[in-house]
């Protein structure tokens, strides 16, 4: 009964049984066989079943309530006994920008849900950092294109300017992005990041010239730009996957819109290694707790 409960439970929540079989990976008929066994074995009908669609019977609602409890107890139960059991070291390999800023604000959740699992953070510049070290997974950024390797995008990057508050209203910020040519630039890394949104803001510039390299300061880093942007230092061009906490808190603001980099961040492992335990939590935590990629939607 359980598997066949299981497959009325997708049905009655997507209300298809199409949808349920791509999802269950099987066939409409099949789908229709479970649910009708279901029905037989319970003694009511679940569905009433329209030329286009299904819909629920008052009695299929009632089932469908008690079901999403219970599987929602047993999956809760089954994650907590797959928490439990894993243990020893992960080891991670980021930029030490993405070590810094991304994860170390967020790891104690990470802690929390996996309290054996014990992290190694390797703040690694080299972009192959598996020639180097035993890795379970990196996180680049770049271009998505890393041949031989694992990998899946987690964000899309966008760039934004950021600084004080009271940075942004001595020089008058709020009031429009003309007054940027009055600021110190911050730039990290990149030499071109700050370029790039001016370009993709000549609307808004009309016939105002800025240049992003007239007074400027210029870090390796960006979690070191980010810095100076909080001591005051002047207008950093950030990340913006870097800096949601900071912006969150106040920290930071941001007087003008993010733009799109074409570049993000990825998951990357050797091959084989997406399947392994350690990876599979890792990322369940990343897509669905860490709050970092759920401050971006």
């Amino acid at each position: 009964m359980l598997t066949n409960l299981h497959t009325f439970n997708i049905a009655a929540r997507v209300l298809s049984f199409k949808e349920t079989a791509e999802q269950l990976a099987l066939t409409n008929s099949a789908v229709s066989h479970r649910i009708r066994a279901l029905e037989k074995e319970l003694g009511f009908q679940l569905f009433i079943r329209r030329v286009r669609h299904i819909e629920l019977t008052e009695e299929g609602k009632k089932l469908l309530a008690v079901s999403n409890r219970t599987f929602d107890a047993l999956f809760s139960e089954v994650e907590q006994i797959s928490s439990n059991e894993l243990s020893g070291e992960i080891y991670i390999a980021a930029s030490p920008s993405i070590a810094t800023c991304m994860l170390l604000p967020r790891l104690s959740s990470f802690q929390a849900r996996y309290p054996n699992l014990n992290v190694k953070l390797i703040a690694h510049p080299s972009a192959k950092p598996f020639d180097y070290e035993p890795i379970d997974l990196a996180i680049f950024y770049g271009k998505d294109h890393y041949p031989n390797y694992y990998h899946k995008r987690i964000i899309n990057e966008r760039v934004l300017p950021v600084c004080t508050h009271e940075y942004a209203q001595q020089h008058h910020l709020f009031d429009g992005i003309k007054h940027l040519a009055t600021v110190n630039f911050l730039h990290a890394g990149e030499k071109t990041a700050w370029q790039h949104w001016l370009d993709q803001m000549a609307p808004e510039l009309r016939n105002c010239k800025i240049d992003p390299h007239h007074k400027y300061y210029d870090f390796n880093t960006y979690d070191f730009a980010h810095t100076a942007a909080k001591n005051g230092l002047g207008v950093a061009i950030a990340r913006e996957s870097l800096v949601t906490h900071w912006l969150a808190s106040g920290e930071l603001v941001s007087p003008f819109p993010a733009q799109p980099t074409g570049l993000g961040y990825d998951i990357v492992c050797l091959p084989g290694g997406e399947q392994r335990p350690k990876f599979i939590a890792f990322m369940d935590w990343l897509e669905n707790e860490s709050g970092i990629i759920q401050a971006l939607d």
